[in-house]
């Protein structure tokens, strides 16, 4: 199977896609520029890197080796591994609590049981803690104002699910709500308090209120959607399904509008530039494609090609550049570099093989790709694809 090739040279973006009403992709010229991203570093942090959690402040990356039940330590000035912190098997997500110096890992059946959250102290780089869970977790959400840490639990038995609100001072379960069947990601406005969390059976997105630790609401919808995504200032909730979005507004919690074109559900949620109104998410049809949804009128503005099968993408707002891995089953090489003023393909980077949804430290002009296939980090200089 053919798909983009990318080099770090001079030459830049094959197959840019103009913008049309249609969103129909369409072959363009090349761009070129007199300065390109290029990786820098590789970086070893094992054979299947997987979930990133970075801390810029600290200069500090944390990487997860799914095989080896491994997160790797790395210092982001000299690109190399400082520590490794041993984990349980099974061990799947990783969220950060920077200021609290805490690492919480999310641990799926294994012999802590159904599931569990190891807790590592960033300062020591050992783990002070593990809190069992009653299912298998999904990726959780942490509020660090109030230090609460939100999981929600598929059952083994395929029965209903739970959401665990952790004290992240004591490590423990302080509530548990039992919620619809194969609940999904849970997404959190801090600000407003309400969690929000996609629900298999019945096909809803409940409505949670975080102080009050209930649910208020249950907003149902056509099908099941795989991933949320919040745009908080226009209180407007985005579900992520296999034939497009469902728009959801977050003031009367009732759907607004349904955008149809058929978008990836596997790679996790898409990214909203809020202050530009703009949606970007994945797709396939072919061929891959990123599709840009205008938020303002909810209606497909482009489709910007994306080799064959691009995964979850990264959005530098302040550059208006938007960065996509092409993991196609691990075959993928590629890391296109998407011009988000212009919606053009203006760059493609060659990275490991199988790269998946990179982390970005904006200010240090950064991008971390995970190479799910090869192995190891690819470490990308952004600052020459302004």
């Amino acid at each position: 199977m053919s798909r983009f090739t990318g080099l770090t040279t001079l030459t830049v973006g094959a197959l840019a896609a103009t913008t049309l009403l249609t969103g129909q992709p369409v072959t363009a010229q090349p761009v070129t520029s007199a300065a390109a991203a290029a990786v820098v570093a590789t970086i070893d942090v094992g054979k299947r890197p997987g979930d990133l959690a970075l801390d810029a402040a600290k200069g500090l990356l944390y990487a997860l080796d799914y095989v080896a039940g491994r997160v790797s330590v790395v210092s982001t000035t000299s690109n190399a591994v400082i520590g490794t912190i041993d984990v349980p098997e099974e061990s799947i997500y990783l969220t950060l609590d920077a200021p609290g110096n805490r690492l919480f890992v999310a641990v799926g059946e294994a012999t802590l049981g159904p599931g569990a959250m190891a807790v590592i102290d960033t300062g020591t780089n050992t783990i002070v803690g593990t809190t069992p869970l009653p299912g298998y977790p999904r990726r959780p959400v942490l509020d660090a104002a109030k230090g609460l840490l939100f999981v929600t639990q598929t059952d083994e038995e395929n029965g209903p699910g739970t959401l665990s609100v952790i004290d992240t001072s004591t490590n423990t379960v302080i509530s548990s709500l039992t919620i619809g069947v194969g609940p999904g990601d849970p997404v959190l406005d801090a600000a407003r308090a309400r969690l929000y969390v996609p629900i298999s059976d019945p096909s809803t997105v409940a409505v949670i209120d975080t102080r009050a630790g209930k649910q208020v609401a249950s907003i149902k919808v056509p099908r099941f959607v795989d991933f949320l995504a919040l745009d908080a200032p226009h209180r407007r909730l985005y579900g992520l399904r296999s034939s497009g979005l469902t728009v959801i507004d977050t003031r009367a919690n009732r759907i607004v509008a349904t955008i149809r074109v058929p978008l990836s559900v596997e790679d996790g949620p898409p990214v909203i530039d809020s202050a530009r109104q703009r949606l970007y998410a994945t797709g396939w049809t072919q061929r891959g494609y990123v599709a840009v949804i205008d938020t303002r009128t909810n209606t497909v503005k482009a489709k910007i090609r994306a080799g064959y099968a691009p995964d979850g993408p990264v959005l530098d707002t302040a550059r208006r550049r938007l960065y996509v891995p092409e993991f196609d089953e691990g075959s993928g090489t590629s890391l296109f570099v998407i011009d988000t003023a212009a919606n053009k393909l203006v760059q493609t980077v060659t990275v490991g093989e199988g790269p998946r949804r990179p982390v970005l430290d904006a200010a240090a002009n950064r991008l971390y790709v995970p190479n799910w296939a090869s192995g190891g980090l690819s470490v990308v200089d952004t600052a020459a694809a302004s």
